[in-house]
């Protein structure tokens, strides 16, 4: 009879989901990292940035309504 469970010892369980935290944190720094040094996207944030204190943008509920 094949059995259709394993069992995993809590303590290795507890390391795997401690280090699937750690490797979804270093990717999320990885990833600002890149886009801190990506020109296109700073061109991008900064235009953003200047249409939003020039009052240039629209409330969610106005573009959903679109």
């Amino acid at each position: 009879m094949v059995q259709a469970t394993t069992q995993i010892p809590t303590k290795l369980l507890r390391r795997l989901v401690e280090t699937e935290r750690t490797l979804v944190a270093l990717s999320d720094e990885l990833e600002d990292y890149l886009l801190a040094r990506d020109p296109a996207f700073l061109r991008k944030m900064r235009a953003a940035r200047r249409a939003h204190r020039l009052g240039k943008t629209r409330s969610l509920q106005t573009f959903l309504a679109a």
